[in-house]
Parts: structure tokens; C-alpha cells; sequence
């Protein structure tokens, strides 16, 4: 019998990794080639830009932009394409999303509808620092669904 194959995507803003379990007992190992650091936001203004109002000598407060919350959308996108490309190619069956609370949102917007439906659970933690050990006892609850 084959084993299902599920993928732990372990995320934040700045970095992400997935892990793979093969089934009950057998642990977690790094997926090669599914390590990711996000890109620094391109937009570095602190402060909202003005402009001339149209209607006489005063100026207009421009809206304010988060550059970065707009770099770990992105972010979140590129990890979202990624899962979607081993989806098609057959390279699990289940996924586990596991980031921050933030990351979490962006990820769930982020998820094409077939990743969507491989969803087995979410975590609310940052965990991209655990050794591969110590993520068991994180996702036990999890896994055993």
C-alpha cells in the first residue's frame, strides 16, 4: 500500500521550509529544494508621500502604504504557487499550514482552490526554527486526524 504523503509547510514573513511525514511513526524530513526566504520589501518610505491638492495651495496627505505587509503577501503567493506546482506533479496528498497568525491569513487567501481541498490542518505558531525531532509533539493532534 502506497503511503499518503502529507506536506508541513512551517512559515513566517521571512523564511519557509516544507517537511514531509510518510505516515504514522515515521517522523518528518526536509523536502529538498523547499527552502524559501521571502525578497526585502522594495518600498523603504516611512513616512506617506503629498501631492498638490487640486483645489488651491494646499497639499494632500497620500494613503499610507505597508511595504511590509505587501512583501509577505507576496511572499505568501510564492509559497502558495509552489505547493500548487507539487500538488500536480503528485508529490502529496495532505498539507499541514503551519505560521503565524498574520502569515496564516495571507497563505489561506494566497491557496489555490486544490491545495485548498489536500488542507488537512493549521497551526497558529511559528515554528521554522524547530528541529525536525521536536515537530511531532507540535502537529501530533494534527497528523492524527
Amino acid at each position: 500500500m502506497k503511503p499518503t504523503i502529507t506536506w508541513v509547510l512551517l512559515a513566517d514573513a521571512q523564511s519557509a521550509r516544507i517537511v514531509m511525514n510518510a505516515g504514522p511513526g515515521k517522523g518528518f524530513s526536509e523536502v529538498p529544494g523547499r527552502q524559501f526566504k521571502a525578497a526585502p520589501p522594495t518600498d523603504y518610505a516611512d513616512t506617506p508621500g503629498q501631492g498638490q491638492s487640486s483645489h488651491g495651495p494646499g497639499r494632500a496627505a497620500m494613503t499610507r502604504r505597508d511595504p511590509k505587509a505587501a512583501a509577505a503577501k507576496a511572499f505568501a503567493k510564492r509559497l502558495a504557487d509552489d505547493l500548487a506546482e507539487g500538488q500536480r506533479a503528485g508529490h502529496f496528498a495532505r498539507l499541514v499550514l503551519v505560521a503565524g497568525p498574520q502569515m496564516l491569513g495571507d497563505l489561506r487567501e494566497a491557496l489555490s482552490p486544490p491545495v485548498r481541498a489536500a488542507l488537512l490542518g493549521e497551526l497558529d505558531k511559528t515554528l521554522t526554527e524547530v528541529a525536525l525531532a521536536d515537530l511531532p509533539a507540535h502537529l501530533a493532534d494534527i497528523l492524527a486526524s
